[in-house]
């Protein structure tokens, strides 16, 4: 999370997905975004609640469902 140097705006950065080989844990990412982003709120203009982000997740069933920008 950012926030601007006036402290008038932030931004939450994203991305549309990773790849792993093993099976990670969701709900603790998950809960650890909404940590990160109440505190980074509170902080801002004391607000008491944070963004709460859905990790979900698909098999692959061949990397040629994989559509890459190189």
């Amino acid at each position: 999370f950012v926030i601007d140097k006036d402290g008038e705006d932030f931004i939450m950065p994203h991305h549309d997905g990773w790849i792993s080989r093993v099976k990670i844990d969701k709900t603790e990412y998950e809960d650890m975004l909404h940590k990160e982003s109440m505190k980074m709120l509170c902080d801002y203009d004391g607000i008491d609640d944070g963004f709460r982000v859905k990790i979900v997740s698909r098999k692959l069933d061949n990397l040629t469902q994989l559509k890459l920008n190189i």
